[in-house]
């Protein structure tokens, strides 16, 4: 099907040179004046190489439809992520570098949607925000100091910028799209 150049998003699959690539990221260039262009990061999805391209506004561009399927997030095997379609019980793998931004936020026994093109995984969709429990905090410094952050460990290992009331065991929200705290959950 083909989709205006304009209508380019992170995630879209598209076709070029008879290969389907994924849109990383993108960004609109230019002014009302000057033509404006659509400049688009690209993955291969045969092979995971990177590349850019750019777009006129007013081209268009052969979009290719991905499923999406509810898929259990099993394991991390090295560079493999493994899930299960929770319906069928059919288990599919996705090399890391493949599943897209954010994959560090997998956790065990987690639903998240999975892209399948002609059957096979080429990248997986995060919920907006995940909650971690806090494994490491190092005490407040003042508590009316409200306004600083302090960096803490959550139970994945990564390390963010976190409120200074946040400590050891609280559960975080946390976003996956920047990794920045979100809110503490209150149980």
């Amino acid at each position: 099907m083909q989709i205006p150049a304009a209508d380019i998003r992170n995630g879209t699959v598209i076709v070029m040179g008879g290969a389907p690539y994924r849109v990383l990221s993108f960004d609109v260039k230019g002014t009302a004046q000057t033509s404006r262009i659509v400049h688009a990061k690209l993955e291969r999805l045969s092979d995971g190489s990177h590349t850019e391209r750019s777009f006129k506004l007013g081209d268009t561009v052969d979009a290719v439809e991905v499923e999406r399927h509810a898929m259990v997030f099993l394991y991390r095997d090295g560079e493999t992520l493994h899930f299960m379609d929770s319906q069928s019980y059919e288990q599919v793998d996705l090399p890391m570098e493949s599943a897209g931004p954010g994959v560090e936020f997998l956790q065990e026994d987690s639903e998240v949607q999975v892209q399948l093109l002609d059957g096979r995984p080429t990248a997986v969709e995060l919920p907006r925000t995940v909650r971690l429990r806090v494994a490491a905090a190092p005490p407040g410094v003042k508590d009316n100091e409200s306004s600083t952050m302090k960096s803490v460990r959550l139970e994945n290992g990564m390390e963010i910028l976190a409120p200074q009331f946040i400590k050891d065991g609280d559960l975080v929200e946390v976003e996956t799209a920047t990794g920045h705290y979100h809110d503490r959950v209150h149980q």
